[in-house]
């Protein structure tokens, strides 16, 4: 009876970890009253943070003002371990995406962007956060 409760209490921590998308290592079923069971330790994924540095009003001689925001990933971070790569993509045409912790975006007068952060970690894992700027 004592297989029995081992090999039961082994499948319930392996559907629990499962669930959570934590690998487990597979193997015979440890005899006795406690059976251990291996699980390896996921990665964290990073947190980007976008935070605006700086904003400058750009009116150029002729059509509408412009607004120029320079923003910052450098708060973003990893919590089990660190970010190995920024990337930036825009919704406002035509600027292009960057590497860079820092990066500048145009916004025209009455209109709005969305800006993507892109966060990497050591261990490949990577996540992003998207935020709107308007003028």
């Amino acid at each position: 009876m004592a297989g029995a409760r081992s090999a039961l209490t082994l499948l319930s921590v392996v559907s629990l970890a499962g669930f959570a998308g934590v690998p487990v290592s597979t193997g015979p079923v440890p005899e006795g009253p406690n059976p251990t069971v291996s699980v390896e330790k996921a990665s964290q994924p990073p947190v980007p943070i976008i935070r605006t540095k700086s904003k400058k009003l750009i009116a150029p001689p002729f059509g509408d003002a412009i607004m120029r925001y320079t923003l910052t990933g450098a708060d973003s971070y990893d919590p089990d371990g660190y970010i190995v790569r920024h990337h930036w993509s825009t919704s406002c045409y035509p600027q292009p995406e960057a590497p860079g912790t820092e990066y500048s975006v145009d916004v025209a007068w009455g209109e709005s962007c969305q800006v993507t952060l892109f966060v990497t970690d050591d261990s490949g894992a990577m996540s992003y956060t998207i935020v709107t700027y308007s003028f």
